[in-house]
Parts: structure tokens; C-alpha cells; sequence
């Protein structure tokens, strides 16, 4: 990581990679200094705040969290990836109604219903309280989806009809 990121230190991607990396073997001082550097090189970079954003979640700094994911939205109130993590942040005492509705006007558009729904997968967002319109939005899409892998991957979002029962052979 570090001789690339040496050689072309623009590499967004593979510094938040490495910084993810260095906070998973424990060295979060480091990795923390590695993401505030690169938001000093790139202080607009969406991607370097949601990281950001990520790691302050990740070492129980909500609120400071909630700070960069609205600064995030401030400048892309559609990104999905900060809605995402301010309704994860918002569930914590807060509303998250507002965050909710924009992204179901935002699933409207039918060339963004693929990545709301890997988004949904990802943040594990509808097994939260207060995401009924996320639940209204996914039964909508799979009525009226024409593509199959937009279908596909709703069904997999779709609630279970019945408790899974596992059948363990001894």
C-alpha cells in the first residue's frame, strides 16, 4: 500500500483501504491520521468523509459522524451510501423519517433501484424500526420492475413469510 500510494498518493480508493486496514489490526491512531491527511489533500472528496464518517462510527463517535455525513449530504443530498449511514446514525435516539423518504423519491427513478437495493442489502437497512416506506418501496419495486436482476435482488430484501426453521442432521 504504501509504496502506490507513494508513487501516486491520489489513489482515493487504496488510501481508504489501507486506513480501513490499519484500524482493523488495531492501529487506529494511525489509521485516523491517515484519513484526516488525505481530508486535508482532498478536502471535497465525498469518498474520503464517508470514511471518514465510517471510522467515527465505527469508535463510538456518532454525533461527529453525523457531522460529516451532513456535510457529505449538504453538497449531494442523493448520495446513497450517506443516507444510508445518517438512518443507521439517526436510529440512535433520532428521526430518521427524513432520510428514509429521500431515498424512496430517490428509488423512483428506475436506474437507481438496483443500487438502493444493494444499498438496503449492505447497511442491513429494513430490519430497522421506522423504515416502513423502505418496506412499501420494496414491495413496489418488485410489482413493478421489469429487470430481472433489480427483481433478483429485491426478493432478497423482501420479508419472510415464515420463521426459518434449520434442520440440523446430527
Amino acid at each position: 500500500y504504501d509504496k502506490s500510494l507513494n508513487a501516486d498518493p491520489g489513489q482515493i480508493a487504496l488510501a481508504i483501504r489501507r486506513a480501513n486496514l490499519l484500524d482493523t489490526m488495531g492501529r487506529s491512531p494511525e489509521s485516523a491520521s491517515s484519513l484526516n491527511t488525505y481530508a486535508r489533500l482532498f478536502p471535497e472528496n465525498i469518498e474520503i468523509l464517508l470514511a471518514q464518517a465510517n471510522w467515527l462510527n465505527r469508535h463510538d463517535r456518532a454525533d461527529e459522524a453525523r457531522e460529516l455525513i451532513a456535510k457529505i449530504l449538504s453538497k449531494d443530498s442523493a448520495n446513497l451510501e450517506a443516507l444510508a449511514m445518517m438512518i443507521q446514525l439517526a436510529a440512535r435516539g433520532r428521526t430518521i423519517l427524513p432520510y428514509v423518504k429521500k431515498m424512496v423519491e430517490i428509488g423512483a427513478l428506475p436506474e437507481k433501484q438496483y443500487e438502493i437495493g444493494q444499498i438496503l442489502w449492505k447497511y442491513d437497512l429494513l430490519s430497522m424500526e421506522g423504515v416502513e416506506p423502505l418496506l412499501q418501496y420494496v414491495k413496489d419495486v418488485l410489482q413493478q420492475s421489469p429487470e430481472d436482476r433489480v427483481v433478483g435482488l429485491y426478493e432478497r430484501l423482501r420479508p419472510l413469510a415464515e420463521p426459518v426453521k434449520e434442520v440440523f442432521s446430527g
